[in-house]
């Protein structure tokens, strides 16, 4: 599962509801769900709200129902969706997450983290890729 939303900037003066939104432009904000290659859900928004939307109730009312029949889920996000409510929602669901953290002052405690931790910690090349797991 892939989850996003994506801001969309407008002009002109007939766009009902978009605001000004984080970059300072007026916009809207589509609020995505994939499933595999499935557009699960989307949502519009009015810009200038939370970046990450109401992803709980998109969730409940959208993604839940979509018949997984068993199958795992790894539910991967951008940083908007870094915090604890959305991990909790994947916890509550038994699904796998991941997140893409590049803003430096939410990925400081990560880095503090793995400044830490020793070689033997690390699984992979050294030459290619690497990866642990931190908490």
């Amino acid at each position: 599962m892939f989850i996003d939303g994506t801001g969309i900037e407008v002009q002109g003066k007939h766009f009902e509801k978009a605001t000004v939104g984080y970059n300072g432009e007026r916009q809207y904000w589509l609020h995505s769900v994939f499933v595999g290659w499935a557009w699960a859900s989307a949502r519009l928004h009015a810009g200038g709200t939370d970046v990450k939307g109401d992803f709980a109730a998109q969730l409940v009312a959208d993604v839940d129902a979509v018949p997984l029949g068993g199958l795992p889920v790894w539910a991967r996000a951008d940083e908007a969706y870094y915090c604890k409510e959305f991990v909790e929602a994947c916890q509550e669901r038994g699904w796998d997450y991941s997140e893409s953290v590049t803003d430096p002052r939410k990925k400081a405690p990560l880095l503090r983290i793995l400044k830490k931790m020793q070689l033997k910690e690390w699984s992979g090349s050294r030459w290619t890729s690497a990866a642990t797991s931190v908490r």
